[in-house]
């Protein structure tokens, strides 16, 4: 069929014969289409009024309004070259769906699942505050704006720009990898094993929760980005996580208030904490610098059953509020310096990996001990400081009354020294 006029189809279509074609004007059918033949609809506008299914590929050159609630193209593509309305909540069924437009409801609030892979090209995906979910692979071309209520990824997504998701994101596919930054308004739920990547300097932001999908099973996140990752709010707060780790190339934000791993947890960058925060784990890890994003306002506390490790400076660019460890396991002090406002507080065995200054208001601590050879021990506080049991084969320094009141340093009873510089 062709011709410069529009056509309007009032009742069911077959289309056998391939292509439809009404350069410049528009097609409507008014009920369910059928697609005996590879399909190509060119108009201005396509619109279609009830279901449209086949075993033959569908490609509309044109904008397309969806009113019929499903397109299906059992085992074969379908391909919308402009803007895509939904009428409808609407499934599409296909080996592959690309859309070359922007994708959005009439009324801003219909469901759009893809069964197929999906090629998102056109820049946004819009169902107001209904879902979206793609039960396969997510390709995307340039900058991409998912928005709803909850987006469900059930395969890795890959893109060449940066993907923002407005709304709640389910991940179930593994990774998301873009080059571009990545954000993430609202709650994340984690149904597998999930990497996130970026290229460049582009960073992270999980500007709200992140959990695992139940207490069932709890799941790991890796953050692999060169540019600032930010975790905007609790994670594993609701369902814990299994692991977090983030790469050593960018920087991490935490902002949240609390991390909670049934595993390890490894900081491979430098760190700032924008709250008060809590990390509950086994086996902590912050394997470079950790600071405070304003300097004395926020403190640190660490909740560790294993080996927690401050494999860098703490508090060396803005000073943390306070440092607290707990009674379980052992803590690692390998950075040579932490810097406190406040208490610092340690329930557990310190072992300290070389030469160390603790500067705090008062330094509470059971037993610290040094690991290697000429290690030597820097006390620095404002108040009176009472020392646990101390071993290092160095130098033992304290230095207290540093507030401007009387200091004076002690012993608890039962405690040891044993230095040898």
């Amino acid at each position: 069929v062709s011709g410069s006029n529009s056509l309007s189809v009032v009742g069911g279509t077959a289309i056998n014969g391939g292509s439809v074609t009404t350069t410049g004007k528009t097609q409507s059918y008014s009920a369910a289409v059928t697609l005996g033949a590879d399909t190509t609809l060119t108009a201005s506008g396509v619109t279609f009024g009830g279901a449209v299914s086949g075993s033959n590929s569908l490609s509309v050159v044109g904008a397309t309004a969806i009113n019929g609630g499903s397109v299906t193209t059992t085992g074969k593509t379908q391909s919308y070259s402009a803007a895509v309305t939904l009428g409808a909540d609407t499934t599409l069924t296909a080996s592959g769906v690309t859309f070359g437009g922007a994708v959005s409801g009439v009324t801003g609030n219909r469901s759009l699942t893809v069964v197929g892979t999906t090629a998102i090209n056109g820049g946004s995906v819009n169902t107001g505050t209904a879902n979206q979910s793609f039960s396969s692979t997510v390709s995307m071309t340039g900058n991409t704006t998912l928005t709803a209520d909850t987006v469900t990824l059930n395969d890795a997504v890959s893109g060449s720009g940066a993907l923002s998701v407005v709304g709640a994101t389910i991940i179930n596919g593994r990774t998301v990898t873009t080059t571009g930054v990545q954000s993430y308004s609202g709650a994340v739920t984690l149904g597998n094993d999930t990497v996130l990547s970026t290229g460049g300097t582009a960073g992270v932001n999980l500007a709200s929760t992140v959990d695992s999908a139940s207490n069932a099973a709890a799941f790991a996140l890796t953050v692999n980005s060169a540019g600032g990752t930010t975790f905007g709010g609790a994670l594993g707060a609701t369902y814990p996580l299994r692991t977090v780790t983030t790469d050593a190339s960018g920087t991490l934000a935490i902002n949240g208030g609390s991390v909670k791993t049934t595993g390890p947890q490894t900081y491979n960058e430098p760190v700032r904490i924008g709250a008060n925060t809590r990390l509950q784990g086994v086996n902590v890890a912050f394997m470079s610098s950790v600071d405070d994003v304003v300097g004395g306002t926020y403190g640190l506390t660490i909740n560790d059953s294993g080996t927690t490790v401050l494999g860098g400076i703490v508090g060396g660019m803005t000073p943390l509020s306070e440092l607290t460890t707990n009674a379980g396991g052992m803590t690692q002090i390998n950075g040579g310096a932490i810097t406190t406002s406040g208490i610092q507080s340690y329930a557990d065995a310190i072992t300290l990996g070389g030469s160390t200054t603790l500067r705090a208001s008062t330094v509470n601590f059971v037993s610290m001990a040094g690991a290697l050879a000429a290690t030597h021990l820097n006390l620095l506080t404002q108040v009176a400081e009472s020392l646990g049991n101390v071993s290092v084969t160095g130098d033992l320094h304290v230095t207290t009354g540093m507030g401007g009141v009387t200091g004076g340093v002690s012993q608890v009873a039962g405690s040891a020294l044993n230095v040898t510089g």
